[in-house]
């Protein structure tokens, strides 16, 4: 399910443009519902919690075992301006149950998670914008085998 926000514009208009593209190519390819994967827009920092609004409300983005895929963007509140260009440092986090993602591969399924997302990002992305991926510590969440959470960070130019 796609969280995005109503009527958006400037670089939410572009995370909206990367979400549709990401549920559009990766439901198919795992063989997943719309449902049981979060893609979520752009989100806002609230007491040190990742949250996004929508209908008037607020969304806790956190990390969910009931979905296979739960994703969410985070923007730098600075930019800076490049030959007339608006660049916003940005990272997509992603959140992935590899097993009911990838169930015909026998090992952890890191790379094909990772390689998946980014070949999307890389697709809409110039190469100058796409800055790479870090795996998040996940030392903190405990008992949540088979799950990788990854970040991937670029900037998105308007």
């Amino acid at each position: 399910m796609i969280y995005s926000k109503t009527n958006p514009v400037s670089e939410d208009a572009w995370i909206d443009r990367l979400l549709f593209a990401m549920e559009a190519i990766l439901l198919p390819k795992w063989g997943a519902a719309s449902g049981e994967c979060k893609f979520f827009g752009r989100s806002e920092k609230i007491d040190d919690k990742d949250v996004f609004y929508t209908g008037g409300g607020m969304i806790d983005i956190y990390t969910d075992d009931r979905f296979k895929f739960i994703s969410y963007v985070a923007c730098e509140p600075d930019m800076r301006f490049d030959r007339g260009l608006r660049r916003i440092t940005s990272k997509l986090v992603c959140q992935a149950n590899l097993v009911e993602l990838y169930p015909l591969i026998s090992h952890r399924a890191d790379a094909e998670l990772r390689k998946d997302i980014e070949d999307i990002l890389i697709m809409h992305t110039e190469p100058t914008e796409y800055k790479g991926f870090a795996i998040v510590d996940q030392s903190e969440i405990t008992g949540m085998q088979p799950f990788h959470t990854v970040k991937f960070n670029f900037e998105i130019v308007i």
